[in-house]
């Protein structure tokens, strides 16, 4: 692990693809002296997945949790003046003079509330400082106005948890694995671990109709590139020590930034989710933009979810670790020592990749909004705390987060390209079809 940090540091100092990596010192996760009350509860969402992080539904889960959030707060600010189509109708619309802001407050603590009640102090701290801090910046509103937008804002995040509490996220996600044969996946060092997700591909969607909509065609293992792959992981992929490598400091410092796997991380949908909050907030975005904004990329993200775990189950495909200590093909090199740089490969198969299919979705989104791939914005990681990159495309972001997981070694180099098509496959769809502008 030392010989891993040291790596680490040279690698913080380089520049990622296309991106400018820069020191800056991290800020709170939501900010009370914005006026944006969505934003404080998006940070919220960030900070809960980081506390609440399990085993259970891998990255899976905080999808759906991030997409309730996203959804609740989008049909709640739409309903005060619709500029958009709503998820799902909500209740009668606002009262007469109810507070927009008061009714994202009353959406975000409700929604915050019904996913995270053992957090519940912490929803009410901020739902009351929201609204005390409502009543001093906004002279002459009315308590009964603020009361009433809160009231309001509640009722609609029930409505759209109503709708998620029969979709299957809480079937059973983990179970023996018995599966076996050539380029089959197997439970891998060093926890072994039974297959996370296992039922999330058969999870009610957002808006695609259904998991298989957008199944990937074929595996690495079935493909004829797969020897080239497989050599390609074999060096690139590999702990130090563990094995020769020509992997650049950096493509080790991609690796670590895309992976936000760890206990007290907001998971690899946190890193996407909090991309979009910054987008907005640092584009001085409306209330209804974001709302919509960060509503349509939570929703692409949790179908992409669906999507690429219908894929893993389908498929089944081996993980590099799973080929390379197990390897009998003569043609290409064997090594049981090795190991993936970072060490715990994640507990489901391979193809296709999670990461790569979320980025896929999710840049998707960004670029069918601003109708552009060229565009300028920041990414922070919580595996490299204090360093934004920069971008200023769209694709490229979703190319170097795809395909760190290969310099990682914990995916084959298909596994990323076939999961970043079928994400923009998946954010097509969303974007033509949910929250369209009227």
């Amino acid at each position: 692990m030392k010989l891993l940090g040291l790596l680490l540091c040279v690698a913080a100092l380089a520049v990622l693809s296309q991106a400018q990596s820069i020191p800056a010192n991290r800020p709170q996760t939501f900010d009370i002296s914005k006026t944006d009350y969505s934003l404080w509860w998006y940070g919220a969402m960030l900070q809960a997945i980081r506390i609440n992080t399990t085993a259970f539904g891998g990255p899976v889960l905080p999808t759906r949790s991030y997409a309730i959030l996203a959804v609740a707060i989008h049909d709640a600010v739409n309903a005060f003046n619709p500029v958009a189509e709503f998820y799902t109708t909500p209740p009668a619309g606002p009262p007469l003079g109810a507070n927009i802001d008061a009714a994202i407050t009353g959406a975000g603590y409700q929604s915050m509330l019904r996913l995270y009640p053992n957090r519940a102090p912490d929803w009410v701290i901020i739902f009351r400082a929201q609204l005390a801090l409502l009543k001093r910046l906004r002279n002459g509103i009315r308590h009964r106005d603020i009361q009433a937008g809160f009231n309001f804002g509640r009722k609609v995040a029930d409505g759209i948890y109503n709708l998620r509490v029969n979709d299957g996220a809480f079937n059973r996600q983990t179970a023996p694995y018995t599966n076996s044969g050539p380029g089959i996946w197997q439970p891998t060092a060093p926890g072994f671990e039974a297959p996370v997700g296992a039922t999330w591909g058969q999870i009610q969607p957002w808006a695609i109709p259904a998991g298989n909509t957008f199944r990937p065609p074929l595996p690495p293992f079935q493909s004829p590139d797969f020897g080239a792959e497989y050599l390609e992981v074999f060096d690139k992929g590999v702990f130090p020590g563990a094995g020769l490598t020509t992997r650049t400091a950096l493509e080790t410092y991609s690796a670590i930034f895309f992976a936000v796997e760890l206990p007290g991380q907001s998971t690899p949908p946190g890193l996407y989710m909090e991309t979009a909050y910054l987008i907005a907030k640092d584009n001085n975005f409306n209330r209804a933009d974001t709302a919509r904004f960060v509503a349509l990329t939570a929703i692409a993200q949790a179908d992409a979810a669906v999507t690429a775990w219908d894929a893993k189950f389908f498929y089944g495909g081996f993980r590099p670790v799973n080929a390379i200590i197990n390897n009998t093909n003569q043609s290409l090199p064997s090594n049981p020592n090795w190991r993936p740089l970072i060490e715990a490969t994640p507990p489901f198969p391979d193809y296709v990749s999670g990461h790569s299919t979320f980025g896929g979705a999710v840049t998707r989104i960004w670029q069918n909004w601003f109708n552009t791939d060229t565009f300028r914005y920041r990414v922070r990681s919580d595996s490299l705390p204090g360093v934004n990159a920069v971008y200023n495309s769209f694709s490229q972001y979703a190319t170097d987060n795809g395909f760190s997981r290969v310099f990682a070694g914990v995916h084959f180099r298909k596994s990323c390209a076939d999961g970043i098509n079928a994400g923009i496959a998946v954010a097509d769809f969303v974007w033509q079809n949910v929250l369209r502008p009227l």
